[in-house]
C-alpha cells in the first residue's frame, strides 16, 4: 500500500534524490531512478506528478527537445 505525501513533501523528497545522486559516484541523478522510488513509496499519481514536476523544472529549456513518457 502507498503511503501519502503532500505536493511540497514530494518536491522535496525528489529534490533529495536528487541531491544523494549529485554526491554518489554518479555525481548525478537518474530520473528513472527518482521515478521508481517515488512509484515504489508513494503509488503512480505521485510518480505522474514528480514526472512532470522534474520535467517542468529541470527538463531542457529548448521547446525543440521533447521528453517522451515513461
Amino acid at each position: 500500500m502507498s503511503q501519502s505525501i503532500s505536493s511540497k513533501g514530494l518536491e522535496q523528497f525528489i529534490k533529495d534524490l536528487m541531491q544523494e545522486g549529485k554526491e554518489s559516484s554518479l555525481k548525478g541523478w537518474v530520473m528513472e531512478d527518482i521515478l521508481r522510488s517515488v512509484l515504489d513509496l508513494y503509488g503512480s499519481p505521485a510518480r505522474d506528478y514528480a514526472y512532470d514536476y522534474i520535467v517542468k523544472n529541470y527538463g531542457p529549456q529548448d521547446e525543440r527537445v521533447t521528453w517522451a513518457p515513461i
